[in-house]
Order: C-alpha cells, then sequence, then structure tokens
C-alpha cells in the first residue's frame, strides 16, 4: 500500500493558545483583529498570599505538577516561599540547602533589620 504525504496543505487541526479566541487565519478567522497594547501590572504586593496566588495562577498550577511552592517560616517567625520548577531544581538541595537553613531560629535572633540580607 503506497501512502501519498502532502506537506504543503494546511492541516485542518489547530489549537488555540489560553488568550486566543476564534479561528485562525487560515480558517477565515483573526483578519483584522485589533489586540489590545495594554502592559501587564508587573508589580509585587505587600502580602505573600497575594503574590503567592498572582504566580500560580499565572504559571497555572492547577494543571502544571512541575510548578512547586514550598511555604515556610524563615527564623521561625517571618513568612515565606521557595518557588520553583520540577526538574529544574533539585527539591532535596532546596529543602537541605535553602529551607532547612532559613528556618533555623537561632540564627534568626542575632539577624538586625533589614532582614532582607538576612534572608540573602
Amino acid at each position: 500500500m503506497r501512502r501519498l504525504f502532502r506537506f504543503d496543505e494546511p492541516s485542518a487541526e489547530y489549537e488555540l493558545l489560553e488568550t486566543e479566541t476564534g479561528e485562525p487565519s487560515f480558517m477565515g478567522g483573526w483578519r483584522g483583529h485589533a489586540y489590545s497594547q495594554e502592559q501587564p501590572d508587573l508589580r509585587l504586593s505587600d502580602r505573600l498570599e497575594e503574590n503567592l496566588d498572582r504566580l500560580r495562577k499565572e504559571y497555572r498550577s492547577d494543571i502544571n505538577e512541575d510548578f512547586i511552592v514550598r511555604s515556610f517560616m524563615m527564623g521561625g517567625r517571618i513568612p515565606a516561599a521557595a518557588i520553583f520548577m520540577d526538574g529544574m531544581a533539585n527539591p532535596d538541595q532546596i529543602n537541605d540547602f535553602i529551607l532547612k537553613p532559613s528556618m533555623r531560629t537561632k540564627a534568626m535572633r542575632s539577624a538586625r533589620p533589614p532582614l532582607a540580607q538576612y534572608a540573602v
């Protein structure tokens, strides 16, 4: 049996991105579509949970199992989070070299403001 492949014809199947609606141009859609030039708000909130919620939404944590958020208390008193992609960072190393040292209360007692320097 002989099969013919036609690479010069567009496929009848297509996939829309999450931000797109309608049909692609080769199927008659998107011509003259006015795209928004509005820039997204890139400012961070003062509240950790708001920032984490925003990151979870932007990285689609509901379907993206690689997006990892580890919430913890830095020095036992300051809410913090470590965020990474599974496969791009080793979770064991994150735990051993970032989370455990950051949660030690003894080192935090000697830290002076600004505590951001202690975090770094």
